[in-house]
């Protein structure tokens, strides 16, 4: 069961990493955040060193006022919440406690834990120091074993004689190439009918096999440095198209923002700690030791969790669908890629000044947001920014996305009759 500590402070308070790290050495601790953490943006796993050791923490930033609401402390300690999770690991907990014990002693922070009564100062530096003990003895038992009992040559012959240990590859062979042999193996035990998409390369990594609707169902990591991020979706397409959000899709495809701990929680609705939230969910971080073994686990999650959610959302709202792809194939064969959308418009029948009105590019509208209508968030400004889209046509939509459809101009015809279907 995955464990919550809630830091909370005014927003204009929240460190840069650097100044962050400072209050954690002015503090004396031995943790050492990620170069690449950017408080305010980061989401998912943070990697840090805990006295020279791999270790870190889940976090997020909730920025808008609106979701400290629903905790027992909430928004009158600050317009921020910065959320630090771990599962039963001992070092991720202290690495997540001198973290926040920085943010309470050098710029405010209220904490809690599991959202209840805040602790004061005293009683998280009281805590802090006991779990890191106890992680410093467990750290020193778990290196001095592998130096008796393991060593590195012993290590490399025994891991090749099971498919669980020879997935467990050390140092340099850690390459992208073989995290994408071993993940794709992974999926093939959950379904033979996983393979690698050629259609992607670089730091983009997909998996996808076809679902009996018609889509193809893709698990997908974006690399950025030494880091994986994982998120799911279920696509119209193979092909990566420049727009992050878009219909062509339902979940997420490449977003190091939304993983699939994010997905989770703002698709499904689910809080760690909840009674339906899946236990040990790996979302995002670094090749250690056993992170396969965790992300095994999220495959599997996502595959029963956030699989059917997709498919009946869009099966739900497929008319809603059907007319955005019936737009979608009456106008973007007619457009001029020498000539802008906006200048094209009105020879399509959609008013240029309506067209300008939602500023939808950068909107998380993918296909689930189109079936379901409602209220989508309108790409700038906080969270509740929305737009309601029974205002805004299907043509007017399709032509906000010619960049992605325009790319799938030969399977128009193909897309309508897979969303007739659904």
């Amino acid at each position: 069961m995955s464990i919550e500590l809630l830091a909370y402070l005014r927003r204009h308070d929240v460190p840069t990493r650097d100044r962050w790290q400072a209050a954690i050495d002015e503090c004396g601790f031995e943790l050492r955040l990620h170069e690449g953490l950017q408080p305010l943006e980061s989401s998912g796993f943070v990697p840090c060193e805990l006295d020279g050791t791999d270790s870190g923490f889940e976090i997020r930033f909730e920025r808008s006022p609106e979701p400290l609401a629903d905790h027992p402390v909430h928004s009158d300690m600050g317009d921020c919440c910065v959320a630090f999770s771990w599962s039963s690991s001992i070092d991720e907990s202290a690495c997540a406690l001198i973290a926040s014990y920085a943010l309470a002693k050098a710029f405010g922070a209220v904490v809690s834990y599991e959202g209840g009564a805040p602790w004061s100062l005293e009683r998280l530096l009281v805590e802090t120091r006991e779990c890191l003990a106890e992680a410093r003895s467990e750290l020193g038992i778990r290196r001095g074993t592998q130096e008796r009992e393991r060593p590195e040559s012993a290590v490399a012959t025994a891991e090749v004689s099971t498919p669980e240990t020879a997935r467990r590859i050390h140092g340099s062979k850690r390459t992208p190439a073989a995290w994408t042999r071993l993940c794709l193996e992974l999926l093939q035990e959950i379904h033979p009918g996983y393979a690698r998409n050629r259609d992607v390369k670089g730091r983009f990594i997909e998996f996808i096999r076809p679902d009996p609707s018609g889509l193809w169902i893709s698990h997908n990591f974006i690399r950025i440095g030494g880091c994986y991020y994982l998120c799911f979706a279920l696509t119209l397409t193979t092909r990566l198209h420049e727009g992050l959000y878009h219909p062509l899709f339902a979940g997420c495809r490449f977003d190091h923002n939304r993983t699939i701990h994010r997905q989770v929680f703002c698709d499904l609705g689910l809080v760690r700690g909840a009674a339906r939230y899946p236990d040990r969910l790996w979302s995002s971080g670094e090749w250690r030791s056993n992170t396969l073994d965790y992300v095994q686990r999220a495959f599997a999650v996502s595959e029963e969790h956030l699989l059917p959610f997709y498919r009946d959302g869009l099966r739900a709202g497929k008319q809603r669908l059907l007319e955005f792809f019936q737009a979608a194939q009456r106008l973007i064969p007619r457009l001029d890629p020498a000539a802008s959308v906006s200048a094209q418009a009105r020879n399509l029948g959609v008013d240029p000044a309506t067209l300008a009105s939602f500023p939808l590019r950068s909107a998380r509208l993918d296909a689930l947001a189109v079936a379901r209508g409602g209220h989508c968030y309108a790409g700038v400004g906080p969270d509740s920014n929305t737009v309601d889209m029974s205002t805004i046509s299907p043509e007017v939509l399709a032509l906000h996305f010619a960049s992605e459809l325009a790319g799938e101009k030969e399977r128009l015809s193909e897309l309508v009759a897979i969303v007739a279907a659904l």
